[in-house]
């Protein structure tokens, strides 16, 4: 069985239910507030954003795709 734990899907995971969570797009410091390590962190908002999973407004804030 994979450990789930600490793995860049959970944090993936985490991020995308800050988004699922809001109506409105949300400032970065909401997603940091989700995961301590901020390389990690980082990289899996990064790969979202490649993904096009979420997106990045226009003022630096971030959304679920419409």
């Amino acid at each position: 069985m994979q450990r789930f734990a600490g793995t860049d899907r959970q944090v993936r995971g985490r991020l995308l239910d800050v988004l699922r969570g809001t109506t409105e797009p949300v400032e970065a410091a909401q997603l940091d507030a989700v995961w301590s390590d901020p390389v990690q962190r980082s990289r899996c908002l990064d790969s979202l954003l490649s993904d096009g999973l979420v997106v990045q407004t226009d003022d630096d804030r971030f959304a679920l795709p419409s």
